[in-house]
């Protein structure tokens, strides 16, 4: 028999470990572009509940889908100036597809599109005796820092876990631009 002091103690304990559990969580990697004239800065995403850590570093965080094949691969980067942003973005969609394409599987690109704020990819990975998946990856600059968000499901799971997936792309924070500093002669009105 378990003493009921002990239970009162216990089970609000263990409420508040579970509910911790649930819900969807932020994931937050930071970026230091000092070296590159930039700010040291905090990229964010909130990882839908159910997924669980897979790997983290001080630059990749990697989570598993509540299925154990679905994934999601978080990335950060300090890279140049503003100017090159664009550009680096579609190089970082080319280098995912060219990664896949190098383990032997034939990758269809279904669509790519280009925002102001980086580059959007929807492919098809299809792999000999594995089941198709399905990738959505963001990769987006800003001030300095490039980060790259790829989410990946197999094709039974894409009605739902491929909602996930789009709504993680969806959840990528960056940074706001910096103002210009205010100097003499430009100071306004």
């Amino acid at each position: 028999m378990v003493n009921p002091g002990v239970m009162r103690l216990v089970l609000p304990l263990l409420a508040v470990v579970l509910g911790c559990s649930h819900g969807p969580k932020p994931a937050v990697l930071t970026v230091d572009s000092r070296a590159q004239g930039g700010p040291r800065e905090e990229l964010a995403i909130t990882v839908p509940a159910g997924w669980y850590t897979e790997s983290k570093g001080s630059t990749k965080l990697a989570f598993l889908g509540p299925d154990n094949y679905s994934r999601i691969e978080f990335n950060v980067s300090a890279v140049g100036g503003r100017d090159s942003c664009q550009a680096l973005a579609s190089s970082a969609v080319n280098d995912y597809v060219r990664q896949h394409v190098k383990r032997g599987a034939k990758v269809d690109v279904l669509s790519r599109e280009a925002t102001a704020f980086g580059v959007l990819a929807r492919l098809v990975e299809t792999t000999e005796n594995a089941p198709r998946r399905m990738h959505w990856y963001r990769a987006s600059c800003a001030e300095r820092a490039l980060a790259t968000l790829a989410c990946s499901v197999g094709e039974a799971r894409e009605t739902t876990l491929g909602t996930e997936c789009r709504r993680v792309l969806d959840s990528l924070v960056l940074p706001a631009k910096a103002e210009a500093p205010v100097q003499a002669g430009n100071v306004p009105p």
